[in-house]
């Protein structure tokens, strides 16, 4: 059934509007872009939407263009409005996603459909996902570059991409060998190329666990206070740091927030959480509840999308992943002078409530629970800085037989004096009189330290 290109261009402009675009940009689509070409689609054909008829306006506009009579944004936003009018003609949405490519690999069509069956075989979830992709990718660039086909590749071809991007991909040279050994199984499972190695094996080694530090309270404290209130996001901003501080929600399940997801009457936030999949029920407290309520209130554009934080200025969509909160956290830390460390991000704010409860003495079990983990074990490196708590685990030498250097010349001590040592030679748990119990005062350097 066709459609007149008024009532098109109609559906198109109160999309917009749903969209989160400013009463201006609309404006300015309708007046410069739309009227002219109603008024083509009018004056070439009956009035109705012509999809055949926008190209071929599409076509002399890419003429005008290359005769310098028409700027490059200019046609860029033909090309635009031409395709947000087929689409709501097609199937009565506008599609608003762009579609530049912005992929640094970028194999060919056969090769992508090859990595949509190598990534449909795992259960990674998105994020990940998102990686490895851009990894295999790279893979098979690096074959089309040095014209292998499938049926070529052997396993010195594997060897050499690794090779190859080792000088370039230090820091992630575990995704790509987790790619590498996805791309050699499915070439084994389906006898697509002789490769015999099994990848598995040449996983690098783990990364050091580091130690992140934390923000304090009073860097908290100072964020907030580093907020312009004549800022168009400084609401927003708030009580994104209020609730990240005062729930310890991980970044994405902040973004993805809903406004169905507040219970205003019982103060809690009730999620699925994104990472674990695992329902959440947090307790907010009143400032925080306050903050929140300002923001919807006074400040929140009004929009279609559900999601409680959104763009501050048009169009007004759902946050973009967890680099927007990162923003928000750099930028204030930068006003209110706040030293930088290494690694410490808007996740770190996380870590601040669960050193904070830790150091209360609030029982691990419960920091689990707070913060959504499935086991105990991941709690461990947000407890790292609760230096109160872990100064008090003592080292037993029950199982560390002394022989040589410092600590073994207790041993005369302890012979000397009341305490006994066993006929194996091993050295009991001292008193905290004879050995001190917090061993972060005592430097374990050279000799002394491989001595046991």
């Amino acid at each position: 059934m066709q459609q007149t290109i008024e009532s098109v261009v109609d559906g198109v402009l109160k999309a917009m509007n749903a969209y989160g675009l400013t009463e201006s940009t609309i404006h300015q689509y309708y007046m410069g872009f739309c009227k002219p070409i109603m008024k083509y689609l009018h004056e070439k054909g009956n009035g109705n939407h012509s999809k055949e008829l926008l190209e071929i306006y599409l076509s002399e506009a890419n003429i005008h263009l290359h005769a310098n009579q028409i700027k490059q944004h200019h046609y860029l936003t033909i090309s635009r409005t031409i395709r947000y009018l087929n689409s709501y003609a097609n199937s009565g949405e506008v599609d608003f996603t762009m579609l530049v490519n912005t992929r640094k690999y970028c194999p060919t069509n056969e090769h992508l459909q090859l990595i949509s069956l190598i990534l449909e075989e795992t259960e990674l979830q998105e994020g990940f996902k998102y990686r490895i992709h851009c990894c295999v990718r790279h893979f098979f660039c690096f074959i089309e570059d040095h014209e292998l086909e499938i049926n070529q590749l052997q396993d010195e071809d594997l060897r050499g991409f690794i090779s190859e991007v080792s000088d370039t991909n230090k820091g992630s040279m575990d995704y790509i060998m987790y790619a590498v050994n996805l791309i050699a199984k499915y070439l084994q499972r389906n006898n697509l190329a002789n490769v015999i190695t099994d990848y598995h094996c040449f996983m690098p080694k783990s990364n050091p666990v580091r130690l992140i530090a934390p923000y304090s309270q009073n860097d908290i404290n100072m964020m907030l206070q580093a907020i312009n209130p004549k800022s168009i996001t400084a609401k927003r901003d708030r009580s994104i740091i209020l609730l990240t501080f005062n729930t310890a929600l991980r970044g994405i399940d902040i973004v993805k927030l809903q406004l169905n997801d507040i219970d205003w009457k019982s103060c809690e936030i009730k999620i699925i959480q994104s990472k674990t999949k695992v329902p959440l029920t947090l307790p907010i407290n009143g400032t925080t509840m306050n903050a929140l309520a300002d923001y919807i209130l006074e400040e929140r554009p009004k929009c279609i999308v559900q999601n409680v934080f959104v763009r501050g200025c048009s169009p007004f969509v759902a946050l973009k992943g967890t680099c927007a909160l990162d923003g928000v956290v750099e930028n204030l830390c930068q006003k209110a002078e706040i030293a930088k460390k290494p690694y410490r991000s808007f996740h770190s704010i996380r870590r601040t409530l669960a050193t904070e409860l830790s150091i209360a003495e609030v029982p691990l079990t419960s920091v689990s629970q707070m913060l959504g983990h499935r086991n105990i074990d991941s709690d461990k490196p947000y407890l790292s800085f609760n230096r109160q708590q872990t100064s008090l685990c003592s080292i037993g030498f029950e199982e560390i037989p002394l022989r040589k250097g410092i600590y073994a010349g207790m041993q005369a001590l302890c012979r000397s004096s009341v305490i006994n040592i066993p006929a194996n030679g091993s050295l009991q748990r001292l008193s905290c009189l004879a050995v001190p119990m917090n061993f972060a005062k005592i430097p374990l350097r050279g000799v002394f330290l491989h001595e046991f």
